[in-house]
């Protein structure tokens, strides 16, 4: 199959040509001719078996059940393949399920070295998944009883973590609950400590975790416990009992606290004044670790004259000590933000000595969350003064909420002395009625900050203005200008009229170089917008070039609610699915294509030299 060549037809002929590829293809034999094939061809069967799991249909069980059984195959492929099918064929066979139990027991045999191989690619979860029957129940189990103890405990502390809503039918609930009861009457004593309590607490419904949790506790073991879980621990009443009834247990579970963090169970805990005790304690330590922050960066620029071995010593040692100082920052916002009941404490950090971005921006984000009333008013005070830059955060939300109707501060922000402010306050000013977002739009035409412009100019080509959509196109068709502004013009292009511009954005999607990696999202967010098949070419197309992990997963998202939206029994016509494409606020109820989760920034452009907020 080659991809520099493919055309999307229809969904069947293209999940035909992928089967083809991959049951086709080795990556052994490109190897004979160079390391450079090789790697090639292993990403785009990766890429073929995953977008297998998108576009798949029942009638190509037959393929993908070669695939999941292929002895020489990637574990990665037999994955994609046995999901692919648990997501759309009809289910296994006791004989085809027995096949596949047959080749994983086999695998395991010939890695003794490495017995969790299949675990940690996850295959194991898809098996689960793929039980049907009493019959595969029983193979099923001979097969897990058949691993070694550590191979089931990871099997059990990492089930669905990559899923979020696992769709294990009755049987294969009864076959993790019969491996459960095994663990705790057998595999549990047989590892170590460390280990057994994660499952106990990723399982703690089980009858028997919670005594066996409540225990190391009491042994003295419950500080291998890490700090999330126990905010499930803290709703037990069991758990509570023990905390009243073992003093010692208490105090070393408050020392872990001040030296971690709360969390929203384990607060309930605390009593009113612990709580206030403890908030206290966790503003003095935010003060303490941001002076330490400070001088830090006093510290930095006052070794850059010093030779290059003492540098180099120097950066290690201070990149070290950065990551310990943000991590403690860390833990010490998180004690305040859970054990916080006096607004008044976070009001007066915001107003108080210059706080790390890091550690304001969570601040406003909590004091937006629990009184926005008073957030407001802040947020009006600062843009009064004019000499503050600190209200990204609580900005941010007040310009993405078209309910929100604070035109005075969206105006106030426009006016401000930092670009990334009068940016939000422009993208907040387009949710405005026409004629006020025009005007406020008009304003930032000739803004010194190259952003301002193009957003300006971006609202203004949504409405017709052709000379606002040359800009637009001038600077993205301008390769002497940085990527980022670049990639800012493709995502007003894209938002405004992708179906006119498909051309340069379906271009540079494919065949810009890879460093441009926010113009390539940009544009197959366009791409997308238009929902043809040849749309849907061009993204199978850019599926295929080695984009990471994160775009990867948008273009199948992508391709996915096209082909929702194309069904031949909600839209038969290709002039309605292009109607369709063009319109998709237009359809209540369907699939709308929108932006992939910001991948690449946040709400406001990232600007050189600047440190990032998003």
């Amino acid at each position: 199959m080659s991809f520099e060549n493919f055309v999307w037809s229809s969904r069947r002929e293209t999940c035909d040509e992928l089967c083809h590829f991959l049951l086709n293809t080795r990556p052994k034999e490109a190897a004979k001719n160079s390391y450079e094939e090789f790697r090639t061809m292993r990403r785009d069967r990766q890429s073929a078996s995953s977008l297998l799991v998108t576009i798949a249909d029942s009638k190509c069980k037959d393929a993908l059940l070669e695939l999941a059984l292929g002895q020489t195959e990637r574990t990665i492929i037999r994955r994609f393949a046995l999901r692919a099918m648990n997501a759309s064929c009809e289910p296994l066979s006791d004989f085809e399920f027995q096949s596949v139990v047959d080749l994983n027991t086999r695998a395991l045999q010939s890695i003794q070295a490495d017995p969790d191989s299949d675990i940690r690619d996850g295959y194991l979860i898809e098996f689960l998944i793929a039980i049907q029957s009493r019959q595969q129940v029983e193979m099923a189990l001979t097969y897990f009883l058949s691993l070694c103890p550590e191979s089931r405990s990871r099997i059990l502390i990492s089930e669905f973590r990559d899923r979020t809503e696992p769709k294990l039918t009755a049987h294969g609930k009864r076959v993790l609950q019969t491996l459960l009861d095994h663990w705790h009457q057998r595999d549990r004593a047989r590892i170590d400590r460390a280990t057994a309590l994660s499952v106990a607490v990723q399982h703690s419904d089980h009858p028997e975790s919670l005594p066996f949790i409540l225990d190391s506790f009491k042994t003295g073991a419950g500080h291998l416990i890490g700090n999330h879980p126990l905010n499930a621990l803290a709703d037990e009443p069991q758990f509570q009992d023990l905390t009243r009834t073992h003093p010692k247990m208490w105090e070393t579970f408050l020392e872990r606290l001040q030296k971690a963090s709360i969390t929203p169970g384990t607060v309930k805990l605390f009593t009113p004044v612990q709580r206030q005790e403890h908030s206290s304690r966790a503003v003095k330590e935010i003060y303490r670790i941001n002076s330490a922050i400070e001088a830090h960066k006093k510290i930095q620029v006052g070794t850059r004259s010093v030779s290059r071995e003492s540098s180099e010593s120097t950066k290690l040692n201070s990149e070290e000590l950065r990551h310990q100082l943000f991590g403690q920052l860390r833990r010490a916002l998180s004690s305040l933000l859970w054990s916080c009941t006096d607004m008044a404490q976070v009001e007066s950090l915001l107003r108080g000595p210059t706080l790390n971005p890091v550690c304001y921006n969570k601040l406003a984000r909590f004091f937006w969350a629990r009184d926005p009333e008073n957030a407001t008013n802040w947020l009006r005070e600062e843009l009064r003064d004019g000499t503050s830059s600190k209200l990204y955060r609580v900005l941010s939300y007040i310009a993405g909420d078209p309910a929100l109707d604070h035109e005075d501060i969206l105006r106030s922000a426009c006016k401000h002395k930092d670009p990334t402010v009068r940016y939000l306050g422009l993208h907040g000013a387009a949710t405005l009625d026409l004629d006020k977002h025009v005007e406020i739009a008009s304003q930032h035409l000739a803004d010194t900050d190259i952003f301002l412009r193009l957003r300006a100019h971006g609202i203004l080509a949504k409405h017709a203005s052709e000379e606002s959509t040359l800009f637009l196109t001038t600077k993205a068709n301008d390769v002497s200008s940085p990527s980022i502004e670049r990639a800012e013009a493709f995502r007003w292009l894209a938002v405004v009229d992708p179906v006119r511009h498909f051309k340069i954005l379906a271009e540079n999607l494919l065949h810009s170089g890879g460093h441009l990696l926010p113009m390539k999202e940009e544009c197959a967010f366009g791409v997308a917008r238009v929902g043809t098949d040849e749309a849907l070419t061009i993204l199978v197309k850019a599926k295929f070039s080695g984009l990471t992990n994160r775009t990867q997963n948008a273009l199948l998202d992508y391709i996915r609610s096209i082909i929702e939206w194309n069904s031949e029994e909600s839209c038969p016509t290709a002039t309605s699915r292009l109607h369709r494409a063009q319109s998709p606020e237009a359809l209540p109820g369907r699939a709308k294509i929108a932006p992939y989760p910001e991948i690449w920034r946040g709400v406001w452009p990232w600007h050189p030299g600047r440190e990032r907020l998003a």
